[in-house]
Parts: C-alpha cells; structure tokens; sequence
C-alpha cells in the first residue's frame, strides 16, 4: 500500500509514573512467551492478552492488516465472537500510519471522519488504539477498551502502550515469517509429490478419451450411452482441468474477458439441489484468468455444500456494485470453527474436515487477487463469503 497517512505520532510525556517500567516490560515478555498460560495461545491472542493485563484494560480485539488493504480477525478478548472475519477496506488501511502510532477517540475521528467502522471497533466503547507498523507498512490494529476503573487516555498510557507496541510488532513479524516458512516447506512437499501424480492423471486422461471415442462408435442403448457419454465427457475436461493446474506456470497469469456470469451458472449446476442462486444473473464481464476463477468459485461453492450438510442451503447471489461485481455465496451451516480462525484464515493446509487439503481457500483468494479482487468472510447464521471483483472497462 502506499500514500500518506493523516495520522502522525503523539508527542509523549516523560517516563510515568503511573506504571513501574521494569515489572511491566518482564510481565509483558513473560506472557508473550507464555510462561503463565495454562493453555496453548496462538501470538495474536498472547499480544492481546498481554497488553489487557498490564493495562488493565476490560476487553480489546486485534485485526491484522494485508497487503491489499484487507482487515482480518486475529483475535478478541471480552467481545463477542466477531461477525465480519474477512474485510476489504482500503480506504481505512490507507489512512493507518506507517509506524507505530497510540491514538485516542479524538485522533480517530479526525483520521476516519468520524470515527472507526462500526465493524472494526468490534461493538464495544473504544479507549485506545494501535497502530502497529512493520517496515513502514501498517501490520495490525490493536483496540482497547476502557480499562477498570475507568480513565481518559492520558500521556503516561501513551509512553506505556507505545513501548509495548514496538514489542508486540517484532513478535507479530517473527510469527508471521515463521509461518510463511512453514508454508514455503509444505509447498515445495506438496510439489513433489504432485509430480508424480501428473504423469497418472495424463494417462487417465487418454485412457477416459479412448473410452468415449469407443462409446460414440458403439452405442446401443441410446439413453444408457447418452449418460455414460456425459459422464465421460466432464471426467475428461476435470482431469484436463486438474493437470493444467498443476504443471509449473509461469509467474503471470492470463489477461481475457471472462464472463462472469457465466461461471457462475456453470459452477452451480454442478452443485445440485441444495443450491439457490438469485435470478436473473446480471451479465458481468471481468478481465482476469477464467480457468483459475472458475476453479476457485467451484471450490468456494463445493466448501458451502460440506458445510450446509444434509437438508442445509447455500445461496448465491451475483450483483454489481459501482465499478466492482460482488458474488456472495451463504451457507446454512454451523460457521467457521473458532480453532480455524485463530489459527489464521488463508493458510494452506489448514483444514477443518477430514481429507480435506486446506489449499481451497488459499488457492481461491490467490485467484481473486490476480484478478484484482479481494474476498470477504463473515459469520452470520452460517458463513457469508463474498468476492469483490472489478469490472472490465466494457461492463462499467
């Protein structure tokens, strides 16, 4: 992300008096350390935990920052569990600072306009917030609420709370490079073992095409043949479709009209009964790699399936909205586990069901993103998920 922010750090008092330094520092390293936890805390959680402990503070959530602008739930004390887990605000990311900044109500309305979105400030009467910032780029936004007894913001929270953020960042930003190393490694396993599956999946694939040829010169019982030719034919292309994803591609991605609308239909027909989709669909045109986005709406809709289970529902929905095409897709099930979300959302490998391989999400968003879109997750009354994608300059 790039810009100015309008906000700019505050001038601190001298050391308070308030708080003892020394004991609050060793207390915060302690417990980001987990040294006092009876339970096993993911780093967020342990940040969080940390910074109410010291100050007090009755409740506070933490919202981690990516590169595209998008706000995700990483973690919440005292609130209730959040509603909106996935968030494409830009505007909002844009207007952070680029270095670790303490700001009170008064700073956020002159930086927001008002104040913070309603879902960012997690429903709950806001006190302080951090601005966490690593290497110039905004990283994660710590809120807090009043703490007991209740207090304005003053000078010496300032000084306190903007020492413990430099520690907070260096923790957050080794997890986070801890994390992608470990992703890095499970990738390059995952493509050595896919090597040797694409030579089986190419013979599959003649094998299927020599049997359909076969079948159309043999036919006898047209409706059973008429079927079986179907069949065929839709294993041939989905094995096509499985290859062509995993041979090494090049680093771009395809640049073509892609009608929206069209993968959308073609996406759901291959769900079945259990979905709904609103029509009539608005013709939408995109530019971006049609086969990855096919593949990632197929997958996005496969998911809420599993999800709604037996006699549950998915919804989908196909709208324009300015110059962005939204898709939402709704399920009726229970939601996104908790474990999953404090576990960090996008992760590959990280699954909530058995055989599953955790890379559905992650390859979905990363198809959205080439595209120059951004996905969405919400709770409510299931899983909400909701792809915001730019229209073609054709379609606008």
């Amino acid at each position: 992300m790039s810009g100015s922010s309008a906000l700019s750090p505050s001038t601190t008092a001298p050391l308070p008096s308030r708080y003892d330094y020394r004991e609050a520092w060793l207390t915060f390293l302690g417990l980001l350390a987990g040294e006092q936890e009876g339970e096993e805390r993911d780093v967020a959680t342990r940040v969080l935990h940390a910074v109410l402990s010291i100050t007090r503070c009755r409740a506070g959530c933490l919202w981690r920052v990516e590169g595209d602008g998008s706000f995700v739930w990483r973690a919440g004390i005292g609130v209730p569990p959040a509603g909106r887990l996935v968030v494409a605000a830009p505007d909002v990311a844009r207007a952070l600072p680029r270095e670790c900044v303490v700001l009170d109500r008064r700073d956020l309305a002159s930086a927001f306009g008002g104040g913070l979105p309603g879902w960012l400030a997690a429903g709950f009467g806001l006190w302080a917030a951090v601005a966490l910032a690593h290497r110039r780029e905004p990283l994660a936004l710590l809120l807090l609420a009043p703490p007991q007894p209740s207090r304005e913001l003053d000078d010496e929270d300032r000084a306190l709370l903007s020492t413990l953020a430099r520690a907070a960042v260096s923790a957050l930003a080794e997890a986070e490079a801890r994390r992608s190393l470990e992703e890095m490694r499970a990738l390059e396993a995952f493509n050595r073992r896919v090597a040797f599956v694409l030579h089986d999946i190419k013979n599959v694939a003649a094998k299927l095409s020599l049997a359909l040829d076969n079948a159309r010169r043999l036919q006898g019982n047209p409706e059973f043949y008429e079927d079986l030719l179907g069949t065929l034919a839709h294993a041939v292309r989905r094995l096509e479709t499985l290859r062509a994803r995993l041979e090494v591609q090049p680093a771009t991605s395809r640049d073509e009209p892609v009608p929206l609308h069209r993968l959308v239909r073609r996406a759901c027909a291959r769900i079945g009964p259990v979905l709904a989709l609103a029509e009539p669909l608005p013709e939408v045109w995109l530019r971006g790699d049609g086969a990855a986005l096919e593949a990632a709406i197929g997958d996005l809709l496969a998911n809420a399936r599993e999800a709604a289970g037996e006699g549950g529902r998915v919804e989908v929905r196909l709208f324009r909205r300015g110059s962005e095409a939204l898709l939402e897709i709704r399920d009726s099930g229970p939601g996104i586990p908790e474990e999953l979300v404090a576990a960090g959302l996008f992760r590959p490998f990280l699954t909530g069901r058995a055989g599953g391989t955790g890379l559905g999400l992650f390859a979905a968003r990363d198809a959205v993103q080439r595209a120059g879109g951004r996905i969405e997750i919400e709770r409510d009354r299931g899983t909400v998920v909701r792809l915001r994608l730019p229209l073609a300059e054709r379609d606008q």
